[in-house]
């Protein structure tokens, strides 16, 4: 039976450095996606609800989800340096930076939802557009994926739905626009991760 520094060593050989880096990236995920199922428990008890917080805390989770699973894509790099892990904890970082924004700790289920987001609304959504601009850029560099994937399509339709929400502020624009990125995420999803050559 191997002692400790033995079983230590066959630790450490399993781990590729693939896996250590992911270590970073799960923990910035872990406290991410805590924040906005918290936010989503305090919308679901709050008198004054909003519509387009509710649907963007719902688009973020499953934008948590869906990060995580593509991720693993990125298992085939055959080689990692600073700079690349960098580029690689921007994505969680950047989530993390839009689940703050939108479920701040100091709200509470008392809090008017709609002046919230009015309040933060050009700053959650010039983040979110900087998230998606790092995954496009980070699909092409990891795993060379081409300009014209037709996945870019779901991407820049959502990036642009984004632009227009910092600059379009009535509420029954930014209800609807929010619905349309969490459907485009959603669709985009079962298309190109279940049809079979098209991921």
């Amino acid at each position: 039976m191997p002692g400790l520094g033995g079983l230590l060593e066959q630790t450490e050989q399993a781990m590729t450095i693939f896996e250590y880096l992911m270590v970073m990236v799960s923990i910035i995920l872990g406290l991410s996606i805590t924040q906005v199922l918290r936010g989503l428990s305090k919308i679901a008890r709050s008198p004054q609800r909003s519509v387009a917080v509710t649907l963007y805390g719902v688009f973020l989770f499953a934008l948590h989800v869906q990060t995580w699973w593509a991720l693993w894509d990125l298992s085939d790099v055959p080689e990692w340096n600073f700079v690349l892990f960098l580029l690689l904890i921007s994505i969680p970082s950047v989530l993390f930076a839009t689940s703050e924004l939108l479920f701040p700790m100091a709200t509470t289920a008392e809090t008017d939802w709609n002046a919230h987001y009015d309040s933060v609304r050009k700053w959650f959504l010039s983040v979110l557009a900087i998230w998606t601009i790092l995954a496009l850029l980070e699909t092409r560099i990891f795993l060379g994926t081409p300009i014209m994937h037709p996945y870019r399509i779901v991407q820049l339709s959502i990036l642009s739905l984004i632009i227009a929400g910092i600059f379009l502020p009535a509420r029954r624009t930014q209800n609807w626009i929010a619905g349309s990125i969490l459907f485009l995420l959603i669709a985009g999803q079962l298309v190109f991760r279940l049809l079979p050559g098209l991921a």
